[in-house]
């Protein structure tokens, strides 16, 4: 049950997401957040669907990283990262998640073990509804639209999100916030972020 209901909630939520960004509603509001709590809080969110694929998660989680983020949007970035790497990752496999930081950057990484994703297919994989032959090789099915909105609320962030290869073979997902050098209680209120549409 526990697995089901988490399966429904992340499919409503990516749906919902999906449908914001194409009028052009999809927003953010940002505020400082620690990102290893959120972080933490998201993987073990996703531990049921995990599970269902008998994957592994195992993480490098850097304590002390503030960005400016929206909670809820962090959590459907990081869930949609997650789910991609087990969905077509081999079963029991072993997903990698680290969370580090450099003087001004906040990058979250999610490594799976499955084919990777060739060059010439690294900027379309981001638009909705590609298939590409990682895909239609794998027996998981999936809506066509996490990576998408991965893109989009990343971009409402103003950071950046790219794919490359795993060191130890895979896809290595990677995304990018600005890093904010003063703790959360010390700044302002949220700012609040308003999306022109997916791609826009």
């Amino acid at each position: 049950i526990d697995e089901e209901a988490q399966r429904l909630t992340y499919l409503v939520e990516n749906v919902l997401a999906f449908a914001r960004s194409e009028h052009g509603r999809n927003n953010v509001v940002v505020e400082p957040v620690e990102m290893d709590h959120e972080m933490q809080a998201a993987i073990d969110a996703f531990a049921p669907l995990a599970r269902v694929r008998r994957a592994t998660i195992r993480q490098t989680i850097q304590p002390g990283l503030v960005s400016r983020v929206d909670p809820r949007a962090l959590r459907q970035i990081v869930l949609n990262l997650l789910d991609n790497a087990v969905k077509y990752g081999p079963l029991g496999q072993v997903v990698t998640v680290a969370l580090e930081g450099t003087d001004d950057k906040v990058l979250i990484s999610v490594e799976d073990k499955g084919p990777g994703v060739q060059k010439s297919d690294r900027e379309k994989i981001w638009d909705p509804y590609v298939r590409l032959s990682r895909e239609t090789e794998s027996a998981a099915g999936g809506s066509g639209i996490g990576l998408s909105i991965v893109k989009e609320l990343v971009r409402l962030h103003d950071g950046r999100a790219w794919v490359d290869d795993a060191p130890e073979g895979g896809a290595r997902f990677v995304v990018e916030f600005p890093r904010e050098s003063t703790r959360p209680f010390d700044t302002a209120p949220g700012l609040h972020r308003q999306s022109a549409g997916v791609g826009a």
